[in-house]
């Protein structure tokens, strides 16, 4: 996920290929309950909202389109808060193994 982020969804020229990420996102989701999964979910609600996005009746291309992007960041920040919550889970394990550290 971490790859994906960095690569594909930091990337302004990466095509939003919402239904392919949906589905994605759909086959890494966490099987178990937990604060990773409630994150997970959350990211993936906030991709629908950005993919059923539509122009409004009056609202004008380009209010759309800072709409639009504030829905993507949105997704964004929400991928984010998982992955940091990831990182912080695993830098803990390293720190109770003994293994290595910070």
């Amino acid at each position: 996920m971490g790859y994906l982020r960095v690569r594909s969804l930091a990337n302004p020229e990466w095509h939003r290929d919402t239904d392919w990420l949906t589905g994605y996102l759909d086959r890494k989701r966490p099987k178990t309950p937990g604060p990773d999964r409630d994150l997970f979910d959350r990211a993936i609600a906030r991709l629908r909202a950005y993919s059923a996005a539509r122009r409004r009746g009056s609202e004008s291309e380009a209010a759309f389109q800072e709409r639009s992007e504030a829905l993507w960041d949105d997704f964004l920040d929400a991928v984010d808060s998982y992955l940091e919550l990831i990182q912080a889970e695993h830098l803990r394990e390293v720190d109770e193994a003994g293994v290595s550290g910070r």
